[in-house]
């Protein structure tokens, strides 16, 4: 699995705290996790492709919660937004999945390096980003924008009720959500 970033809202608002979020219109993607956010802070989601919630972003009319810092980075949208918020609310991660079609025809030595590959690989494309990200706030500082540290255990909690609520979007089984917060 790789580390893909930690997605940030843009508004053109200053966020610290779920409160802050109250009636606001949110673009998001139409996933689950998306909406959940929405709800869970009293905001109003609408569904809609990423391209078009960017440019929603830039103009002011709602906040976006999408892409990782690092994908913001150098769009125009940083050079519109502000405040930006360092609110991770969502963490992305990427899986590497060969198909079975492939998987079967490998010869046990073959998978094996196969395996350690996709490991290394996903572990030095995860520091990466991680890096990245760290970088990102001070760059955006020395462009004279303002970085909001938001209170992330008050959205925790606003969150945590919704995370096993299947009207909120939940698709999984409490079993599925206890092994997933079990890892480390």
């Amino acid at each position: 699995m790789t580390y893909y970033g930690e997605r940030m809202v843009t508004p053109n608002k200053e966020i610290k705290k779920p409160e802050d979020m109250k009636g606001m219109k949110l673009r998001v993607p139409p996933a689950p996790l998306y909406l959940m956010l929405a709800k869970s802070v009293g905001a109003n989601a609408t569904t809609d492709r990423v391209c078009r919630s960017v440019s929603c972003a830039a103009t002011g009319h709602c906040g976006r919660p999408g892409k990782s810092a690092a994908d913001h980075h150098g769009q125009e949208v940083l050079r519109s937004a502000e405040p930006r918020h360092a609110d991770g609310h969502i963490i992305e991660s990427l899986l590497t999945i060969v198909g079975t079609h492939v998987w079967s025809k490998l010869s046990d030595a073959d998978k094996k390096v196969f395996d350690e590959v996709l490991v290394q690989a996903a572990a030095k494309s995860s520091d990466q980003i991680r890096e990245s990200e760290q970088k990102i706030a001070d760059q955006l500082r020395q462009l004279g924008k303002t970085v909001v540290q938001v209170d992330r255990e008050a959205f925790r909690k606003a969150a945590i009720p919704l995370h096993n609520d299947a009207s909120a979007g939940a698709g999984w089984s409490q079993g599925e959500y206890d092994t997933l917060q079990a890892l480390k």
